[in-house]
């Protein structure tokens, strides 16, 4: 037994000798299978936007709008908050036009009111300060920017920012942890349509420091059931 499991048994002990505690109810909490559906559509062409990144190279993006309207479509306008817990200025100047950057640590939360769920994402956001451009202005991009790396992590656009998987340049700080890393790698590899995608991450997986043996041998093994269900369509064509 790992030190964690012994450490959550001792709590889970210690709350149940509680007199004010008479039971314990445990549910796993589970999207449907239409908001599984909505958050892992792949994204229209149309609406991926490309930019240039940090050594000139070009990233891929979508705009906050067609984040929002996913979140809605999967969880109504009411079934999603987000607010930026965090804020602060950074002298670092990834723009040569630029006087600092504005960074925002913000929580997306999906709530079901029906059942009294809540679950919350948080991540990092960004944005260039430039002269004459009001600072608000800024806080709002690094907003949007959060709020588009939280609901990744539910699935929605992971078509466009899986090739950045294994990378977190923007990031000020923190980083990702491990073990949110390794749930976000689960998510990308359930949400993907691109095979060749997944044998190249594979590959990686190899020889990568990231994830321990057994979350390598989780993770090749949805690589290739979700390849196998891929491929599923053109073999019954052929």
């Amino acid at each position: 037994m790992t030190k964690k499991k012994t450490e959550a048994k001792a709590v889970v002990a210690k709350v149940l000798a509680s007199k004010a505690i008479t039971a314990i109810v445990m549910q796993e909490v589970q999207l449907s299978p239409r908001q599984t559906s909505v958050i892992q559509q792949e994204t229209p062409a149309a609406l991926i936007k490309s930019k240039s990144g940090r050594g000139g190279k070009r990233v891929s993006y979508v705009e906050g709008g067609y984040v929002i309207s996913k979140l809605n479509e999967a969880f109504s306008p009411l079934g999603w908050e987000f607010k930026i817990v965090e804020k602060g200025t950074t002298e670092r100047k990834n723009e040569k036009s630029a006087e600092g950057e504005v960074w925002v640590y913000g929580e997306l939360t999906i709530i079901d009111h029906k059942n009294g769920y809540r679950a919350t994402k948080g991540q990092y956001g960004q944005h260039p300060i430039h002269e004459k451009v009001p600072i608000g202005d800024a806080y709002k991009a690094a907003g949007t920017d959060a709020l588009k790396k939280c609901a990744s992590f539910l699935g929605i656009a992971l078509d466009v920012y899986w090739g950045t998987l294994d990378k977190n340049e923007d990031a000020p700080a923190p980083k990702m942890t491990p073990a949110e890393m390794f749930e976000r790698a689960k998510m990308m590899i359930a949400s993907t349509k691109d095979t060749g995608g997944l044998v190249v991450y594979a590959e990686k997986l190899k020889d990568g420091k990231l994830f321990n043996a057994v979350q390598k041998a989780e993770l090749n093994k949805l690589i290739s059931q979700r390849v196998d269900m891929l491929d599923a369509p053109d073999q019954s064509r052929k």
